[in-house]
């Protein structure tokens, strides 16, 4: 009997599923916990398995969100928003990820006659069926780290269209789980290190990686890659279709880096490019983050506090959001009616940045601080300390610096991406580079 993966190789192709992170079967709140839970009223299943993209395979909308609940095919908008959560500080504004779900509920804890076509459904555990799709996509995304190949922005239009009820053809797959996933880390090569920046290069533009098709319309699919049939059967491409795992990034061999911005590394699956300022941001985005949970904030004391002119707007949102200003290192003093001093910074970053980065805080928050969880605010502030403090372009690095980056990245949880979407680390394959010498 077909496995799923196999399946969804013949709709798709070995291109789409080698951008798709395989969603091992989980059941209840994540991998490896008891089925019904203990206690003399056990709570009664769930199980989630399929397939989602790495981050840097992006859509503008969310149709190409395929949820099945107790195979049938729905389209549920908490199951939604959770595959949304799931990628939060993983995709840039606007961008959705492909999702391709099962989850499987007792029948007596979901009712499917909410909408005439049974499209919709109603969960009886809305949240508890929240967190567990949330946390496993997510969980899912963290131990794969999967790797985006050049170029990033391509995979956008690289879609397959739904018929149009919203299933795509050969659905619903058959209900064999999905086999294993496992990853095969580049080995560390040998060699001395080469340096050798190019000033004369000029340092290519970053973009938000979103780019849809217009050829017919800004939701524009294109058409599946079938293969042959002949290739089903467990042959290479269908092994080699899994994304590289980027906690591999610590076993590369440093090559140098270019215009002092991106660092360049070589593997045994092709050559890598490192964004350094986002790598970087993303390692402290999560060390920030991580020391707030804890209550722990590192600072550093000004010798010489700085004073702050705030405007009234920033001075109200400074009073709301005093606690969680001093939980993230800064210590405020009001001083005036419209004057604060600073007495203390967050460690990561130099006293000079202290002013702007308050101002940015507080614009920030001004208008959204009343729609937002404490998470999400604790998430922005972490963001934005982040981003100011971390390394920038055009700054040569040690290779010891170099080689500090990489390891820290591929130790962090999601390296895929920054906090505000941007790919980090993007892989020129070696099949590519001898393809397009000819030479494949």
């Amino acid at each position: 009997m077909e496995t799923c993966r196999e399946r969804v190789y013949q709709v798709f192709g070995a291109k789409k599923l080698a951008r798709l992170v395989e969603i091992e079967p989980a059941e209840d709140g994540g991998r490896g916990s008891p089925i019904s839970g203990s206690g003399p009223n056990p709570r009664p299943a769930l199980r989630l398995s399929g397939f989602v993209s790495e981050p840097q395979f992006q859509r503008s909308n969310r149709n190409s969100y395929h949820v099945f609940v107790n195979r049938r095919a729905v389209r549920d908008r908490l199951v939604h928003r959770a595959i949304g959560r799931a990628y939060e500080s993983l995709l840039p504004s606007g961008a959705f990820p492909f999702a391709l779900l099962f989850l499987d509920v007792p029948p007596e804890t979901v009712d499917v006659n909410v909408h005439p076509a049974k499209s919709e459904v109603r969960f009886r555990e809305p949240g508890r069926v929240f967190n567990f799709v949330r946390d496993t996509v997510r969980g899912s995304l963290a131990e794969a780290k999967p790797a985006a190949d050049l170029p990033a922005a391509a995979t956008v239009q690289q879609q397959v269209p739904a018929p149009s009820d919203g299933t795509p053809p050969g659905w619903p797959f058959p209900a064999s789980p999905p086999s294993g996933t496992g990853h095969r880390p580049a080995g560390r090569s040998t060699g001395r290190l080469r340096f050798g920046p190019s000033p004369s290069a000029p340092i290519p533009a970053r973009g938000s990686g979103i780019a849809p098709s217009t050829a017919n319309g800004p939701d524009a699919e294109s058409g599946p890659d079938v293969p042959e049939p002949a290739l089903c059967s467990g042959g290479d491409p269908l092994v080699d279709a899994r994304p590289t795992n980027l906690g591999s990034l610590s076993d590369l061999r440093l090559l140098g880096q270019v215009q002092g911005s991106f660092i360049v590394a070589e593997g045994a699956d092709g050559v890598w490019i490192i964004d350094q300022h986002v790598a970087h941001e993303r390692i402290l985005f999560e060390q920030v983050l991580a020391a707030r949970l804890r209550g722990r904030p590192v600072a550093q004391r000004l010798l010489v506090p700085i004073s702050v002119t705030l405007t009234p707007a920033q001075l109200a949102v400074s009073a709301r959001l005093e606690e969680e200003l001093r939980g993230n290192g800064f210590e405020i003093q009001r001083r005036g009616e419209r004057s604060l001093d600073i007495g203390s910074v967050p460690a990561e970053l130099r006293p000079q940045q202290a002013q702007a980065l308050l101002a940015e805080l507080l614009d920030g928050a001004s208008e959204s601080t009343g729609g937002l969880t404490l998470g999400d605010l604790r998430k922005r502030m972490a963001a934005t300390i982040a981003c100011h403090a971390a390394i920038k372009i055009n700054t040569p690095l040690t290779e010891e610096k170099m080689r500090w980056l990489l390891d820290s990245l591929a130790n962090s949880d999601f390296p895929m991406a920054c906090p505000h979407g941007r790919p980090i680390a993007l892989k020129y394959g070696m099949k590519a580079i001898l393809k397009a010498f000819h030479r494949a």
